[in-house]
């Protein structure tokens, strides 16, 4: 290999760094946050507004691979997360705050905001 080729090797390999390190810093809310934990938001204005709250509402996890689900509140009020089989329950998630829980079992696990009931999810947890 000669010399221009190395060149442009190297100049390749660190493009490549820097779009996988961008796209590494800079994904979506929605993706996962580590290895094992997905990011579930509540929006600013579910509070007020009934077409608001969880985003997204429903998600799929994997025991072991993405089981941990993070709630992060983006409101400027105080929200909750409430299991309707009572399995998991947050108490009061502060603006600008999260809670997390982490699934063990499979199974499909809707839940809500105690004090906004229109604000509503599922999670479905897969072996």
């Amino acid at each position: 290999m000669n010399c221009i080729s190395k060149k442009v090797v190297a100049i390749a390999l660190v493009l490549i760094c820097v779009i996988v390190t961008t796209v590494l810093l800079y994904r979506s809310p929605f993706s996962q946050t580590s290895p094992n934990s997905v990011v579930v938001v509540i929006q600013d204005g579910a509070s007020v507004n009934a077409s608001l709250g969880f985003r997204p509402a429903m998600i799929t996890v994997l025991i072991g691979i993405n089981s941990t689900v993070i709630w992060k509140n983006e409101d400027s009020d105080w929200h909750d997360v409430h299991s309707d089989t009572g399995l998991f329950y947050s108490g009061i998630i502060q603006p600008d705050a999260s809670w997390t829980y982490t699934f063990t079992s499979p199974g499909t696990y809707p839940y809500l905001c105690d004090p906004h009931p229109w604000m509503t999810g599922t999670i479905i947890v897969e072996s």
